[in-house]
């Protein structure tokens, strides 16, 4: 569901390329790894919301 929002398009095509290294040959891997990290913390931050809601 992440995927088709919008502003998580925003993010991943805007904001995380900015904590890339200026010059860097290959940029495929790090971003990915930042993809993934903020998609960990998406999931760990839903459940979160999820267990407090249902409480």
């Amino acid at each position: 569901m992440a995927a088709s929002n919008p502003k998580a398009v925003i993010l991943f095509t805007v904001f995380l390329p900015q904590f890339l290294a200026d010059g860097a040959e290959d940029v495929t891997s790090p971003l990915l790894v930042l993809g993934a990290v903020y998609i960990g913390v998406e999931f760990c931050c839903a459940c979160g919301y999820a267990a407090l809601g249902g409480g």
